[in-house]
Parts: C-alpha cells; structure tokens; sequence
C-alpha cells in the first residue's frame, strides 16, 4: 500500500484495541450492554456523551426502516 501511496492501517485485534496506549489514557472503552466498545476520541468539555445502546447488528433494524419509509 505504501509503494502505491495509498492510506492504510493495521487492523487490530479487540485485545489490541483495549491494550493500546491512547485507549488506555484516554478512558476509551466502555461496556454498553455487556458489550466492550470504544468511545469516540472527541470530547466537548461542556457536554457529556450518553451511550445506553450499542451499534445495531447488521439488518437488526431494516424491518422498521422499511415501515418507516411505507414499504413492505
């Protein structure tokens, strides 16, 4: 990738996200649900970030997308 200047990175174990140093320092990780996530690096110092849900699972939510858009 780097012959071909293309931007690229390593893709990191779960255990690796939760060792790493910034994710550490940064009191990154959460668990939301019993579920272990990482928090978004960006951090307003007047607002607090509310996580009660974590991500949907791929199609957990496309049949109320459908209803909602008044299809089947």
């Amino acid at each position: 990738m780097e012959q071909k200047e293309i931007p690229a990175g390593p893709v990191n174990s779960l255990a690796e996200v939760f060792a790493d140093p910034q994710v550490v320092a940064r009191g990154m990780r959460f668990d939301c649900q019993h579920i272990p996530s990482i928090r978004t690096p960006i951090v307003f110092s007047d607002a607090r970030l509310s996580l009660s849900w974590p991500a949907p699972r791929l199609g957990e939510h496309t049949a109320e997308v459908i209803r909602e858009l008044g299809r089947r």
